[in-house]
C-alpha cells in the first residue's frame, strides 16, 4: 500500500506567550488524516518564514531553531520507517503518540556510534562478530571522540557532518594519531559504516560519503 506522508510546522497565532512569542505547531499528514504535536519551542512571528515552516535569518535563535526543527523532522522519519518495517499500520494519531511517548532522538555522531557500538558488543558476546572486530568499533569511537574534543566540543549534529570534517579528521589520523595508509582507511571505513547506520534508520537522508574518496 502507497503512503502519503509529509509533516509541516507552523505557527499558532492565536495564542501570544508573555514573551511575546508564539507556540511552534508540527502538523503531521498520513494518506490525508492529519493531527497536531504542540512543540515546546516558541518563535517571535517577525522571525517565522510562513513559506519555508522554518525561522528566517541568520540569529544565533534563528539556527538553534530550526536545528530543533530538524532534529523534529528527522526523528518523525525515523519512527514512520521503523512502523512501516515493523509492519504497524502508520496513522497520524499512531505516529504522534509515537513521537509523545518517546520523544527527539538524539541526532549526534556519538550517540549513533555508541548505539553502533553497543549493538556490536551484543553480536561479538553471542559471537555473530568476533571480539577483535568489535575492539577494532571501539578504538574507531575513541579515535572521532578525540578529534572532536580537540574541535573544543563534547559532539557534533550529524547534519553538520561534511566533508571538512571528514577531510580534517582524516588529516587528524595520518597527523597526530601518526596512523598509517591503511590504518587511517580503516577508521574512516567504520566511520562511513555509522553514517550508513544513520541513513538507514532514517535518522539522516544522505551520505556524506558519496563523493568521499581518501587523500593518499
Amino acid at each position: 500500500m502507497k503512503h502519503t506522508f509529509k509533516i509541516n510546522f507552523y505557527l499558532k497565532r492565536s495564542v501570544i506567550r508573555k514573551n511575546g512569542k508564539m507556540p511552534v505547531v508540527m502538523r503531521i499528514i498520513i494518506n490525508g488524516e492529519r493531527t497536531d504535536v504542540h512543540l515546546p519551542i516558541d518563535v517571535c512571528s517577525s522571525m517565522w518564514s510562513v513559506e519555508f515552516g522554518r525561522a528566517s535569518g541568520k540569529t544565533d535563535e534563528a539556527r538553534q531553531v530550526n536545528a530543533f526543527l530538524e532534529q523534529v523532522h528527522a526523528t518523525l522519519f525515523t519512527y514512520y520507517r521503523q512502523s512501516l518495517v515493523e509492519g504497524i499500520i502508520v496513522t497520524a494519531k499512531g505516529l504522534k503518540q509515537r513521537f509523545v511517548r518517546l520523544g527527539v532522538q538524539p541526532q549526534t555522531l556519538l550517540s549513533i556510534f555508541r548505539k553502533h557500538n553497543d549493538d556490536a558488543y551484543l553480536m561479538a558476546k553471542s559471537e555473530g562478530i568476533s571480539m577483535s572486530t568489535y575492539k577494532k568499533y571501539d578504538l574507531a569511537f575513541r579515535r572521532i571522540e578525540q578529534f572532536i574534543v580537540k574541535q573544543g566540543k563534547t559532539d557534533i549534529q550529524l547534519c553538520h557532518l561534511d566533508m571538512c570534517f571528514i577531510n580534517d579528521y582524516e588529516l587528524f589520523l595520518r597527523t597526530d594519531c601518526n596512523l598509517g595508509i591503511n590504518m587511517a582507511a580503516k577508521m574512516l571505513q567504520i566511520l562511513k559504516k555509522v553514517v550508513l547506520l544513520a541513513r538507514n534508520l532514517g535518522i539522516i537522508n544522505f551520505s556524506t560519503y558519496t563523493h568521499f574518496t581518501l587523500i593518499l
